[in-house]
């Protein structure tokens, strides 16, 4: 499920919370490992425009902060899918044979 059918789909299900996932980009839609979360409220008399705007501003601020984690050494990718090297190479900072070629597991370890 994706754009306005998600904050449709959480708010009709009177949840309390939506939230924030990033995750490495696989072939497939919203499907590779998850590198990170976070949660975002549902507040009372949200629409759908409301929850969605306070998610994706979050969202925004949640990918900066990944990053940084990751450039920090904060963050490491320890497992992950080596569909393109340069690019997990890049974002996680480490050389190739530093990395695992498996699937599966655990994908981030916070310092």
């Amino acid at each position: 499920m994706y754009g306005d059918r998600i904050f449709e789909a959480v708010l009709e299900a009177g949840e309390p919370e939506s939230g924030v996932s990033i995750h490495v980009v696989d072939p497939e839609y919203d499907s590779g490992p998850i590198v990170r979360q976070c949660k975002v409220p549902v507040l009372p008399g949200d629409s759908i425009n409301d929850l969605k705007a306070r998610v994706r501003a979050r969202e925004k601020e949640f990918v900066v902060e990944t990053l940084a984690g990751i450039a920090k050494g904060e963050i490491r990718l320890v497992r992950c899918w080596l569909l393109r090297n340069c690019a997990i190479e890049y974002l996680a900072g480490l050389a190739a044979n530093e990395l695992e070629a498996e699937r599966g597991g655990a994908l981030a370890e916070t310092a």
